[in-house]
């Protein structure tokens, strides 16, 4: 699949006393139906005082990366009805006592 364009993705900066640099870039998913969307996505860098503005940069460029040279492969999304159905359910619901199942 080849990628849809070039990205840089954006930072911010979040908090008022503990302020952190937050990346953000959109991802290519497989919807539910089978075709293809985009989301954004979101991920805590670390704290400004810890990271330089060049440091936060050189991650998000990191973090983008696969996504830019089109290595990375698109993954399907479940929506909260799907996992309890398919995961938590068969998972978590045999080990409950019976009351607490239903």
């Amino acid at each position: 699949m080849a990628r849809r364009r070039y990205q840089e993705g954006s930072l911010h900066i979040r908090g008022k006393r503990r302020k952190v640099w937050i990346a953000r870039w959109r991802e290519d998913v497989l919807k539910a139906d089978g075709t293809l969307g985009r989301v954004r996505r979101a991920e805590l860098l670390g704290p400004i005082a810890q990271l330089s503005k060049r440091d936060a940069l050189n991650l998000l460029e990191a973090r983008l990366k696969p996504i830019n040279q089109g290595r990375h492969l698109p993954q399907s999304v479940l929506t909260l009805c799907e996992f309890v159905r398919k995961v938590w359910e068969p998972s978590i619901v045999p080990l409950l006592k019976p009351t607490s199942a239903r």
